[in-house]
């Protein structure tokens, strides 16, 4: 365990750094909404990413879905720490629609995201912002997804997903903002290179066809500066609005 600890504070910073720089790189080239790293945040590394389609006649487009689930370990992240934590659960569906101009609407998506951090440090910090909180319980849990974005080459890229926050968590309650956000690098699609994804090949291969991959992901659910400054000292974070996109249905 002290192994496990170790490898997640020293190397997964280096590796979060990594992928948030991939993201940027990417975002010129390609239809990525662009998130900004918040606080708190839950990274679940060795996630299944799976990705099934399927032709709709009546519809005359394709439905595709994505679950993300799995994971052998979590990083919570609270301005001045790092916690890690086996016992978690996280879970993702999205589903959307990809008509025959590759235009992609969303049509439903659910997020879950549960820890239990057995760490009183971490424990005192949360009483710190909020008396009477707790490091056991829901960090996530949405049944509406309102954004997507993805942009990449080959088999590496990214997928970003804003989920609504409708159920307050247990670790915070009402004073987490209302959207969760959500990052997902891909390095090792489990199909031909593709070229660029925005091409009418790329979509083609992502988004109509099934297609695994193994990843970790990154979920941001920010916390108003004013209940951080509880606990932590830290500067005023940002906030991030939400704004709407082309794919999004009404």
């Amino acid at each position: 365990m002290k192994g496990m600890r170790l490898f997640l504070r020293t190397t997964v910073p280096l590796f979060l750094s990594g992928l948030l720089f991939l993201a940027g790189e990417m975002n010129a080239a390609a239809d990525l909404i662009g998130i900004t790293p918040y606080n708190p945040s839950v990274t679940v590394f060795g996630v299944d990413v799976d990705y099934d389609a399927r032709y709709v006649r009546q519809l005359k487009a394709y439905q595709g879905e994505f679950t993300i689930s799995g994971g052998y370990a979590a990083l919570i992240t609270i301005p001045g720490d790092l916690y890690t934590t086996l016992n978690f659960t996280y879970t993702l569906d999205a589903e959307l629609l990809i008509d025959k101009r590759n235009n992609i609407s969303i049509d439903s998506g659910s997020l879950t995201v549960t820890a239990t951090i057995d760490d009183p440090d971490y424990t005192d910090l949360l009483d710190a912002m909020v008396p009477g909180r707790t490091s056991t319980g829901t960090l996530v849990a949405s049944t509406e997804l309102v954004d997507f974005g993805w942009g990449g080459w080959g088999p590496v890229g990214t997928f970003e997903f804003i989920f609504e926050n409708n159920v307050f968590p247990d670790w915070f309650g009402s004073e987490f903002d209302g959207y969760a956000y959500v990052l997902v690098p891909i390095f090792n699609l489990s199909m031909l290179c593709i070229g660029d994804w925005d091409s009418e090949f790329g979509m083609s291969a992502l988004f109509k066809s099934d297609w695994t991959a193994k990843s970790s992901v990154t979920t941001w659910v920010p916390i108003p500066a004013s209940i951080l400054l509880l606990g932590s000292g830290i500067g005023v974070l940002g906030i991030r609005t939400h704004r709407n996109r082309k794919g999004k249905q009404q």
